[in-house]
This record gives structure tokens, sequence and C-alpha cells, in this order.
């Protein structure tokens, strides 16, 4: 699990570990949105979904976990972590751009994780 808080700012050890078994976590997801949220408009198909807003933040610890390998040779791409709220309305293949001024898609969504309490999770992966 990449270590949000260290990326917010707030915990500078880098446990999450306490925060993550509150189950009051859905408070603490809206606060953390209104801090540092973003907005994100998702493309579905030929659907363009409403803004929502939500934390995006590096997901991957290393430059090893990001690298993929090709006959010519191996090149990094970026990973982003996104957490919503339970309402975050995120599919697997879903698109969406950031930042907002790029004039591509260019993240696609390869994961979500909707069983945690409180929050949902979604991993997306730079597009080429």
């Amino acid at each position: 699990m990449p270590d949000f808080g260290t990326y917010l700012g707030w915990n500078p050890s880098g446990d999450l570990e306490e925060w993550y078994r509150q189950s009051e976590r859905a408070d603490s997801v809206a606060f953390m949105i209104g801090h540092r949220g973003v907005s994100l408009a998702i493309v579905r198909g030929d659907e363009t979904l409403d803004a929502q807003s939500v934390i995006l933040a590096p997901a991957g610890r290393d430059t090893t976990a990001s690298e993929r390998k090709s006959e010519s040779g191996s090149g990094a791409y970026e990973q982003l972590l996104i957490v919503g709220q339970p309402d975050l309305d995120i599919k697997r293949g879903d698109l969406f751009k950031y930042p907002s001024t790029v004039a591509r898609l260019n993240y696609k969504v390869v994961r979500v994780e909707r069983t945690l309490h409180g929050m949902v999770q979604a991993y997306a992966e730079e597009t080429q």
C-alpha cells in the first residue's frame, strides 16, 4: 500500500496502519479530499462522467516497481493511487487525464478495491 500520509505531509514516520484500522475512516477520507483533493473527470467508453473529488498519490515506492521491459530495453511508467469516498464512480478500464492540461487521456484504471471500510481505492497506470 503506498504511503499517501507522507505524500500529504501528515505522517513523517510513514506509518498509516493505525489510521487504516479506524472505523470512522469515511470522515477522514472526506477531510483528506478537502485538504488535498483534485477534481477528476473519468471517461468510460464514449461517456465523460461528472468530475469527482479524489486524492491522487504516486503508487510506487521504487523505480523497479514501475518498469516495463521490452525488446528495446526497459522504461518506467507512472502509477497512481486514487482514493475516494465510498460512492466514487470508478471502474477498471476507465480513462482519465492528469494533470488536466494534458491533451490526451493518459491514465487507465487497472484495479479497483471496494472492500476497504470508508473508502474506495483504485490504481491507474500511465498509458502510451
